[in-house]
Parts: structure tokens; sequence; C-alpha cells
């Protein structure tokens, strides 16, 4: 297609049977204040522009996309006819998307009449507004579902994506972070962090109040550096170990101003799915009556 010309709507109106002629060798942009507005095309190149082969790369792009989503479609028609699914529905219901395709969706999942999602479903093919929601899944007692619902041109699209883990994350998280905020409020606990190189990464203000330096001056520095010199080789052996298990230490903290305080400290590994992250240390006042470095 040769090189689309421009020009003023004005022009075009007094000069038509011209733009016309020079249409049918090549796109005319007709403008309106300066601005595209719209295209005259002849017939043969509209053609080729929507020719067979433009709906069936379509087709394969949208193809591509539902099987590379992190969440599992399906989409249904107006008359409750399941018309597509992707892998990922294929992976949770357990069935080929040829199965499902072209079936009524009461019949290739009864287990979901009179649930949540049946009644989204009806009320967005109603309303023609989209919905998002959660639900315990029915199919799959314990776990839960993030779920929305959409108009299409024939129908509706669900898209789901199994939250469990994320929600137990969550729970997990808030529960964490309840005894973190408990341990605050005892006068006696402090909580500190160190990277797998015993280096301290967090420590809470009283920890720093027991050793009197602000935050900034301890962190990213060796823990058995705040630690009395008769209880470091310990302590560093500790920390090594609790890289792979829980354990308790006695030790003796090293104050800014030299003073020696006794301490518990309880040592725990913080991991990941790559491996050891750290060590949280939970440190109390008072050596408790526990074996040196033993592990819990």
């Amino acid at each position: 297609m040769s090189e689309r010309v421009s020009v003023s709507s004005a022009d075009f109106v007094r000069n038509i049977g011209m733009w016309q002629e020079r249409a049918l060798h090549g796109p005319i942009a007709i403008t309106y204040h300066g601005r595209e507005r719209l295209v005259l095309l002849a017939a043969e190149s509209f053609a080729a522009c929507n020719d067979a082969g433009a709906p069936s790369e379509m087709l394969d792009q949208l193809a591509a996309v539902l099987n590379n989503m992190a969440e599992g479609f399906v989409a249904i028609s107006g008359d409750y006819i399941v018309t597509a699914a992707n892998h990922i529905a294929e992976a949770y219901f357990g069935r080929s998307r040829h199965s499902m395709e072209g079936a009524p969706f009461t019949s290739v999942f009864p287990m979901l009449e009179g649930s949540l999602l049946a009644d989204q479903v009806r009320r967005v093919l109603r309303s023609r507004e989209a919905a998002t929601f959660e639900f315990e899944s029915v199919v799959f007692p314990g776990r839960r579902l993030e779920c929305r619902v959409f108009p299409l041109l024939h129908g509706v699209g669900i898209l789901f994506v199994n939250v469990t883990e994320r929600e137990a994350l969550r729970a997990a998280l808030a529960e964490g972070e309840a005894m973190r905020a408990a341990a605050n409020q005892h006068p006696d606990i402090a909580v500190a962090t160190c990277d797998v190189r015993g280096r301290l990464t967090h420590a809470d203000a009283r920890f720093c109040t027991w050793v009197g330096f602000e935050p900034n001056a301890i962190l990213h520095c060796r823990f058995v550096d705040i630690v009395a010199p008769a209880s470091r080789r310990e302590v560093s052996d500790a920390l090594e170990r609790a890289l792979e298990h829980k354990l308790v230490v006695n030790a003796r903290l090293l104050a800014k101003d030299l003073t020696e305080r006794t301490l518990t400290l309880s040592l725990s590994p913080i991991t990941s799915v790559a491996g050891a992250k750290g060590v949280c240390v939970l440190a109390t006042i008072g050596a408790a009556a526990v074996d040196q470095a033993r592990v819990a």
C-alpha cells in the first residue's frame, strides 16, 4: 500500500472527485483542525486489510494469551454453554477443554449449582456489569479462590486464581506481627535479626537501648562485636548453627559504656525457598537454665 496522503476536510469537500480518484491508488487521511479524523480507502485495499489471514492471526495471538495466563479462564455463552477454557482451568478441574467446550455449564460443573459463582454468572449475564469476589471452593473444599466475572460479546468470561497459599501467608504475617508487637511490650525482651554472615540487619528500640547505640551505628556490624569477649566464640558458633536449627544460648552483651548485661538468646533460622536468609534473635534479660548452645 502506498504512503498515506493527508488533506483537510474543507479541501476534500471542494475537490471530492479528485480525492476519490486519488484514493484508488493510496489511502487519503482527511484532517480536521490538523488532526486525522477519517481515512478514505479503496475497496480493494480495505478488503486486503481484512483478508482471511488477519482473523486467524488474531485468534492465534488470543490463544497464546489464554495459554500463558496465570489465572484460570472459562467462557460461558448467554445460554450457559461453555465456549472456551484455558490450561489452568483444565488442570484445576481435571478435565480437558475439549470435554468442557460445547457442554452446558451445569453439566460440566454440577457442584457449582447454587454457589456464589453461579449466582454471579447469572447476575453479570443480566446486568452486564463485572464482579470481583472471593469464595471458598466447592470443588475442592479448603481452597479459596479469587474470581472475576465479566461480560463478553455473547456471554461472560470467568477468571479465577487459587489464593489459598496467599491467604495463609497473610495470616502467618499477621500472626508474626502480633507476636513482635507483644514482644515489644515486654520490658525484658528485645528482638534483632542477622544475615547469614552474622551481621545485624535489624535491632528494635529496646535492643539498641541495652547496648547504648543508635540503630544506624550497629546495623550491618557483626553481632559478636557487641558481645563480651568471653562469649564471642560461643555466640559465633551458635549463630552459624542457627542457620539450620533453633537453639538457645546464654551470653553477655557488651554495651557502649563497656558494661556487660547477661542475656539468654533464643535463635531461629529465617528461611526462604532458596534456603537460609539469616537468624532471628530473641534476647531476654538473665541467664536461663539451659545448656550452652543447646539445640531446641
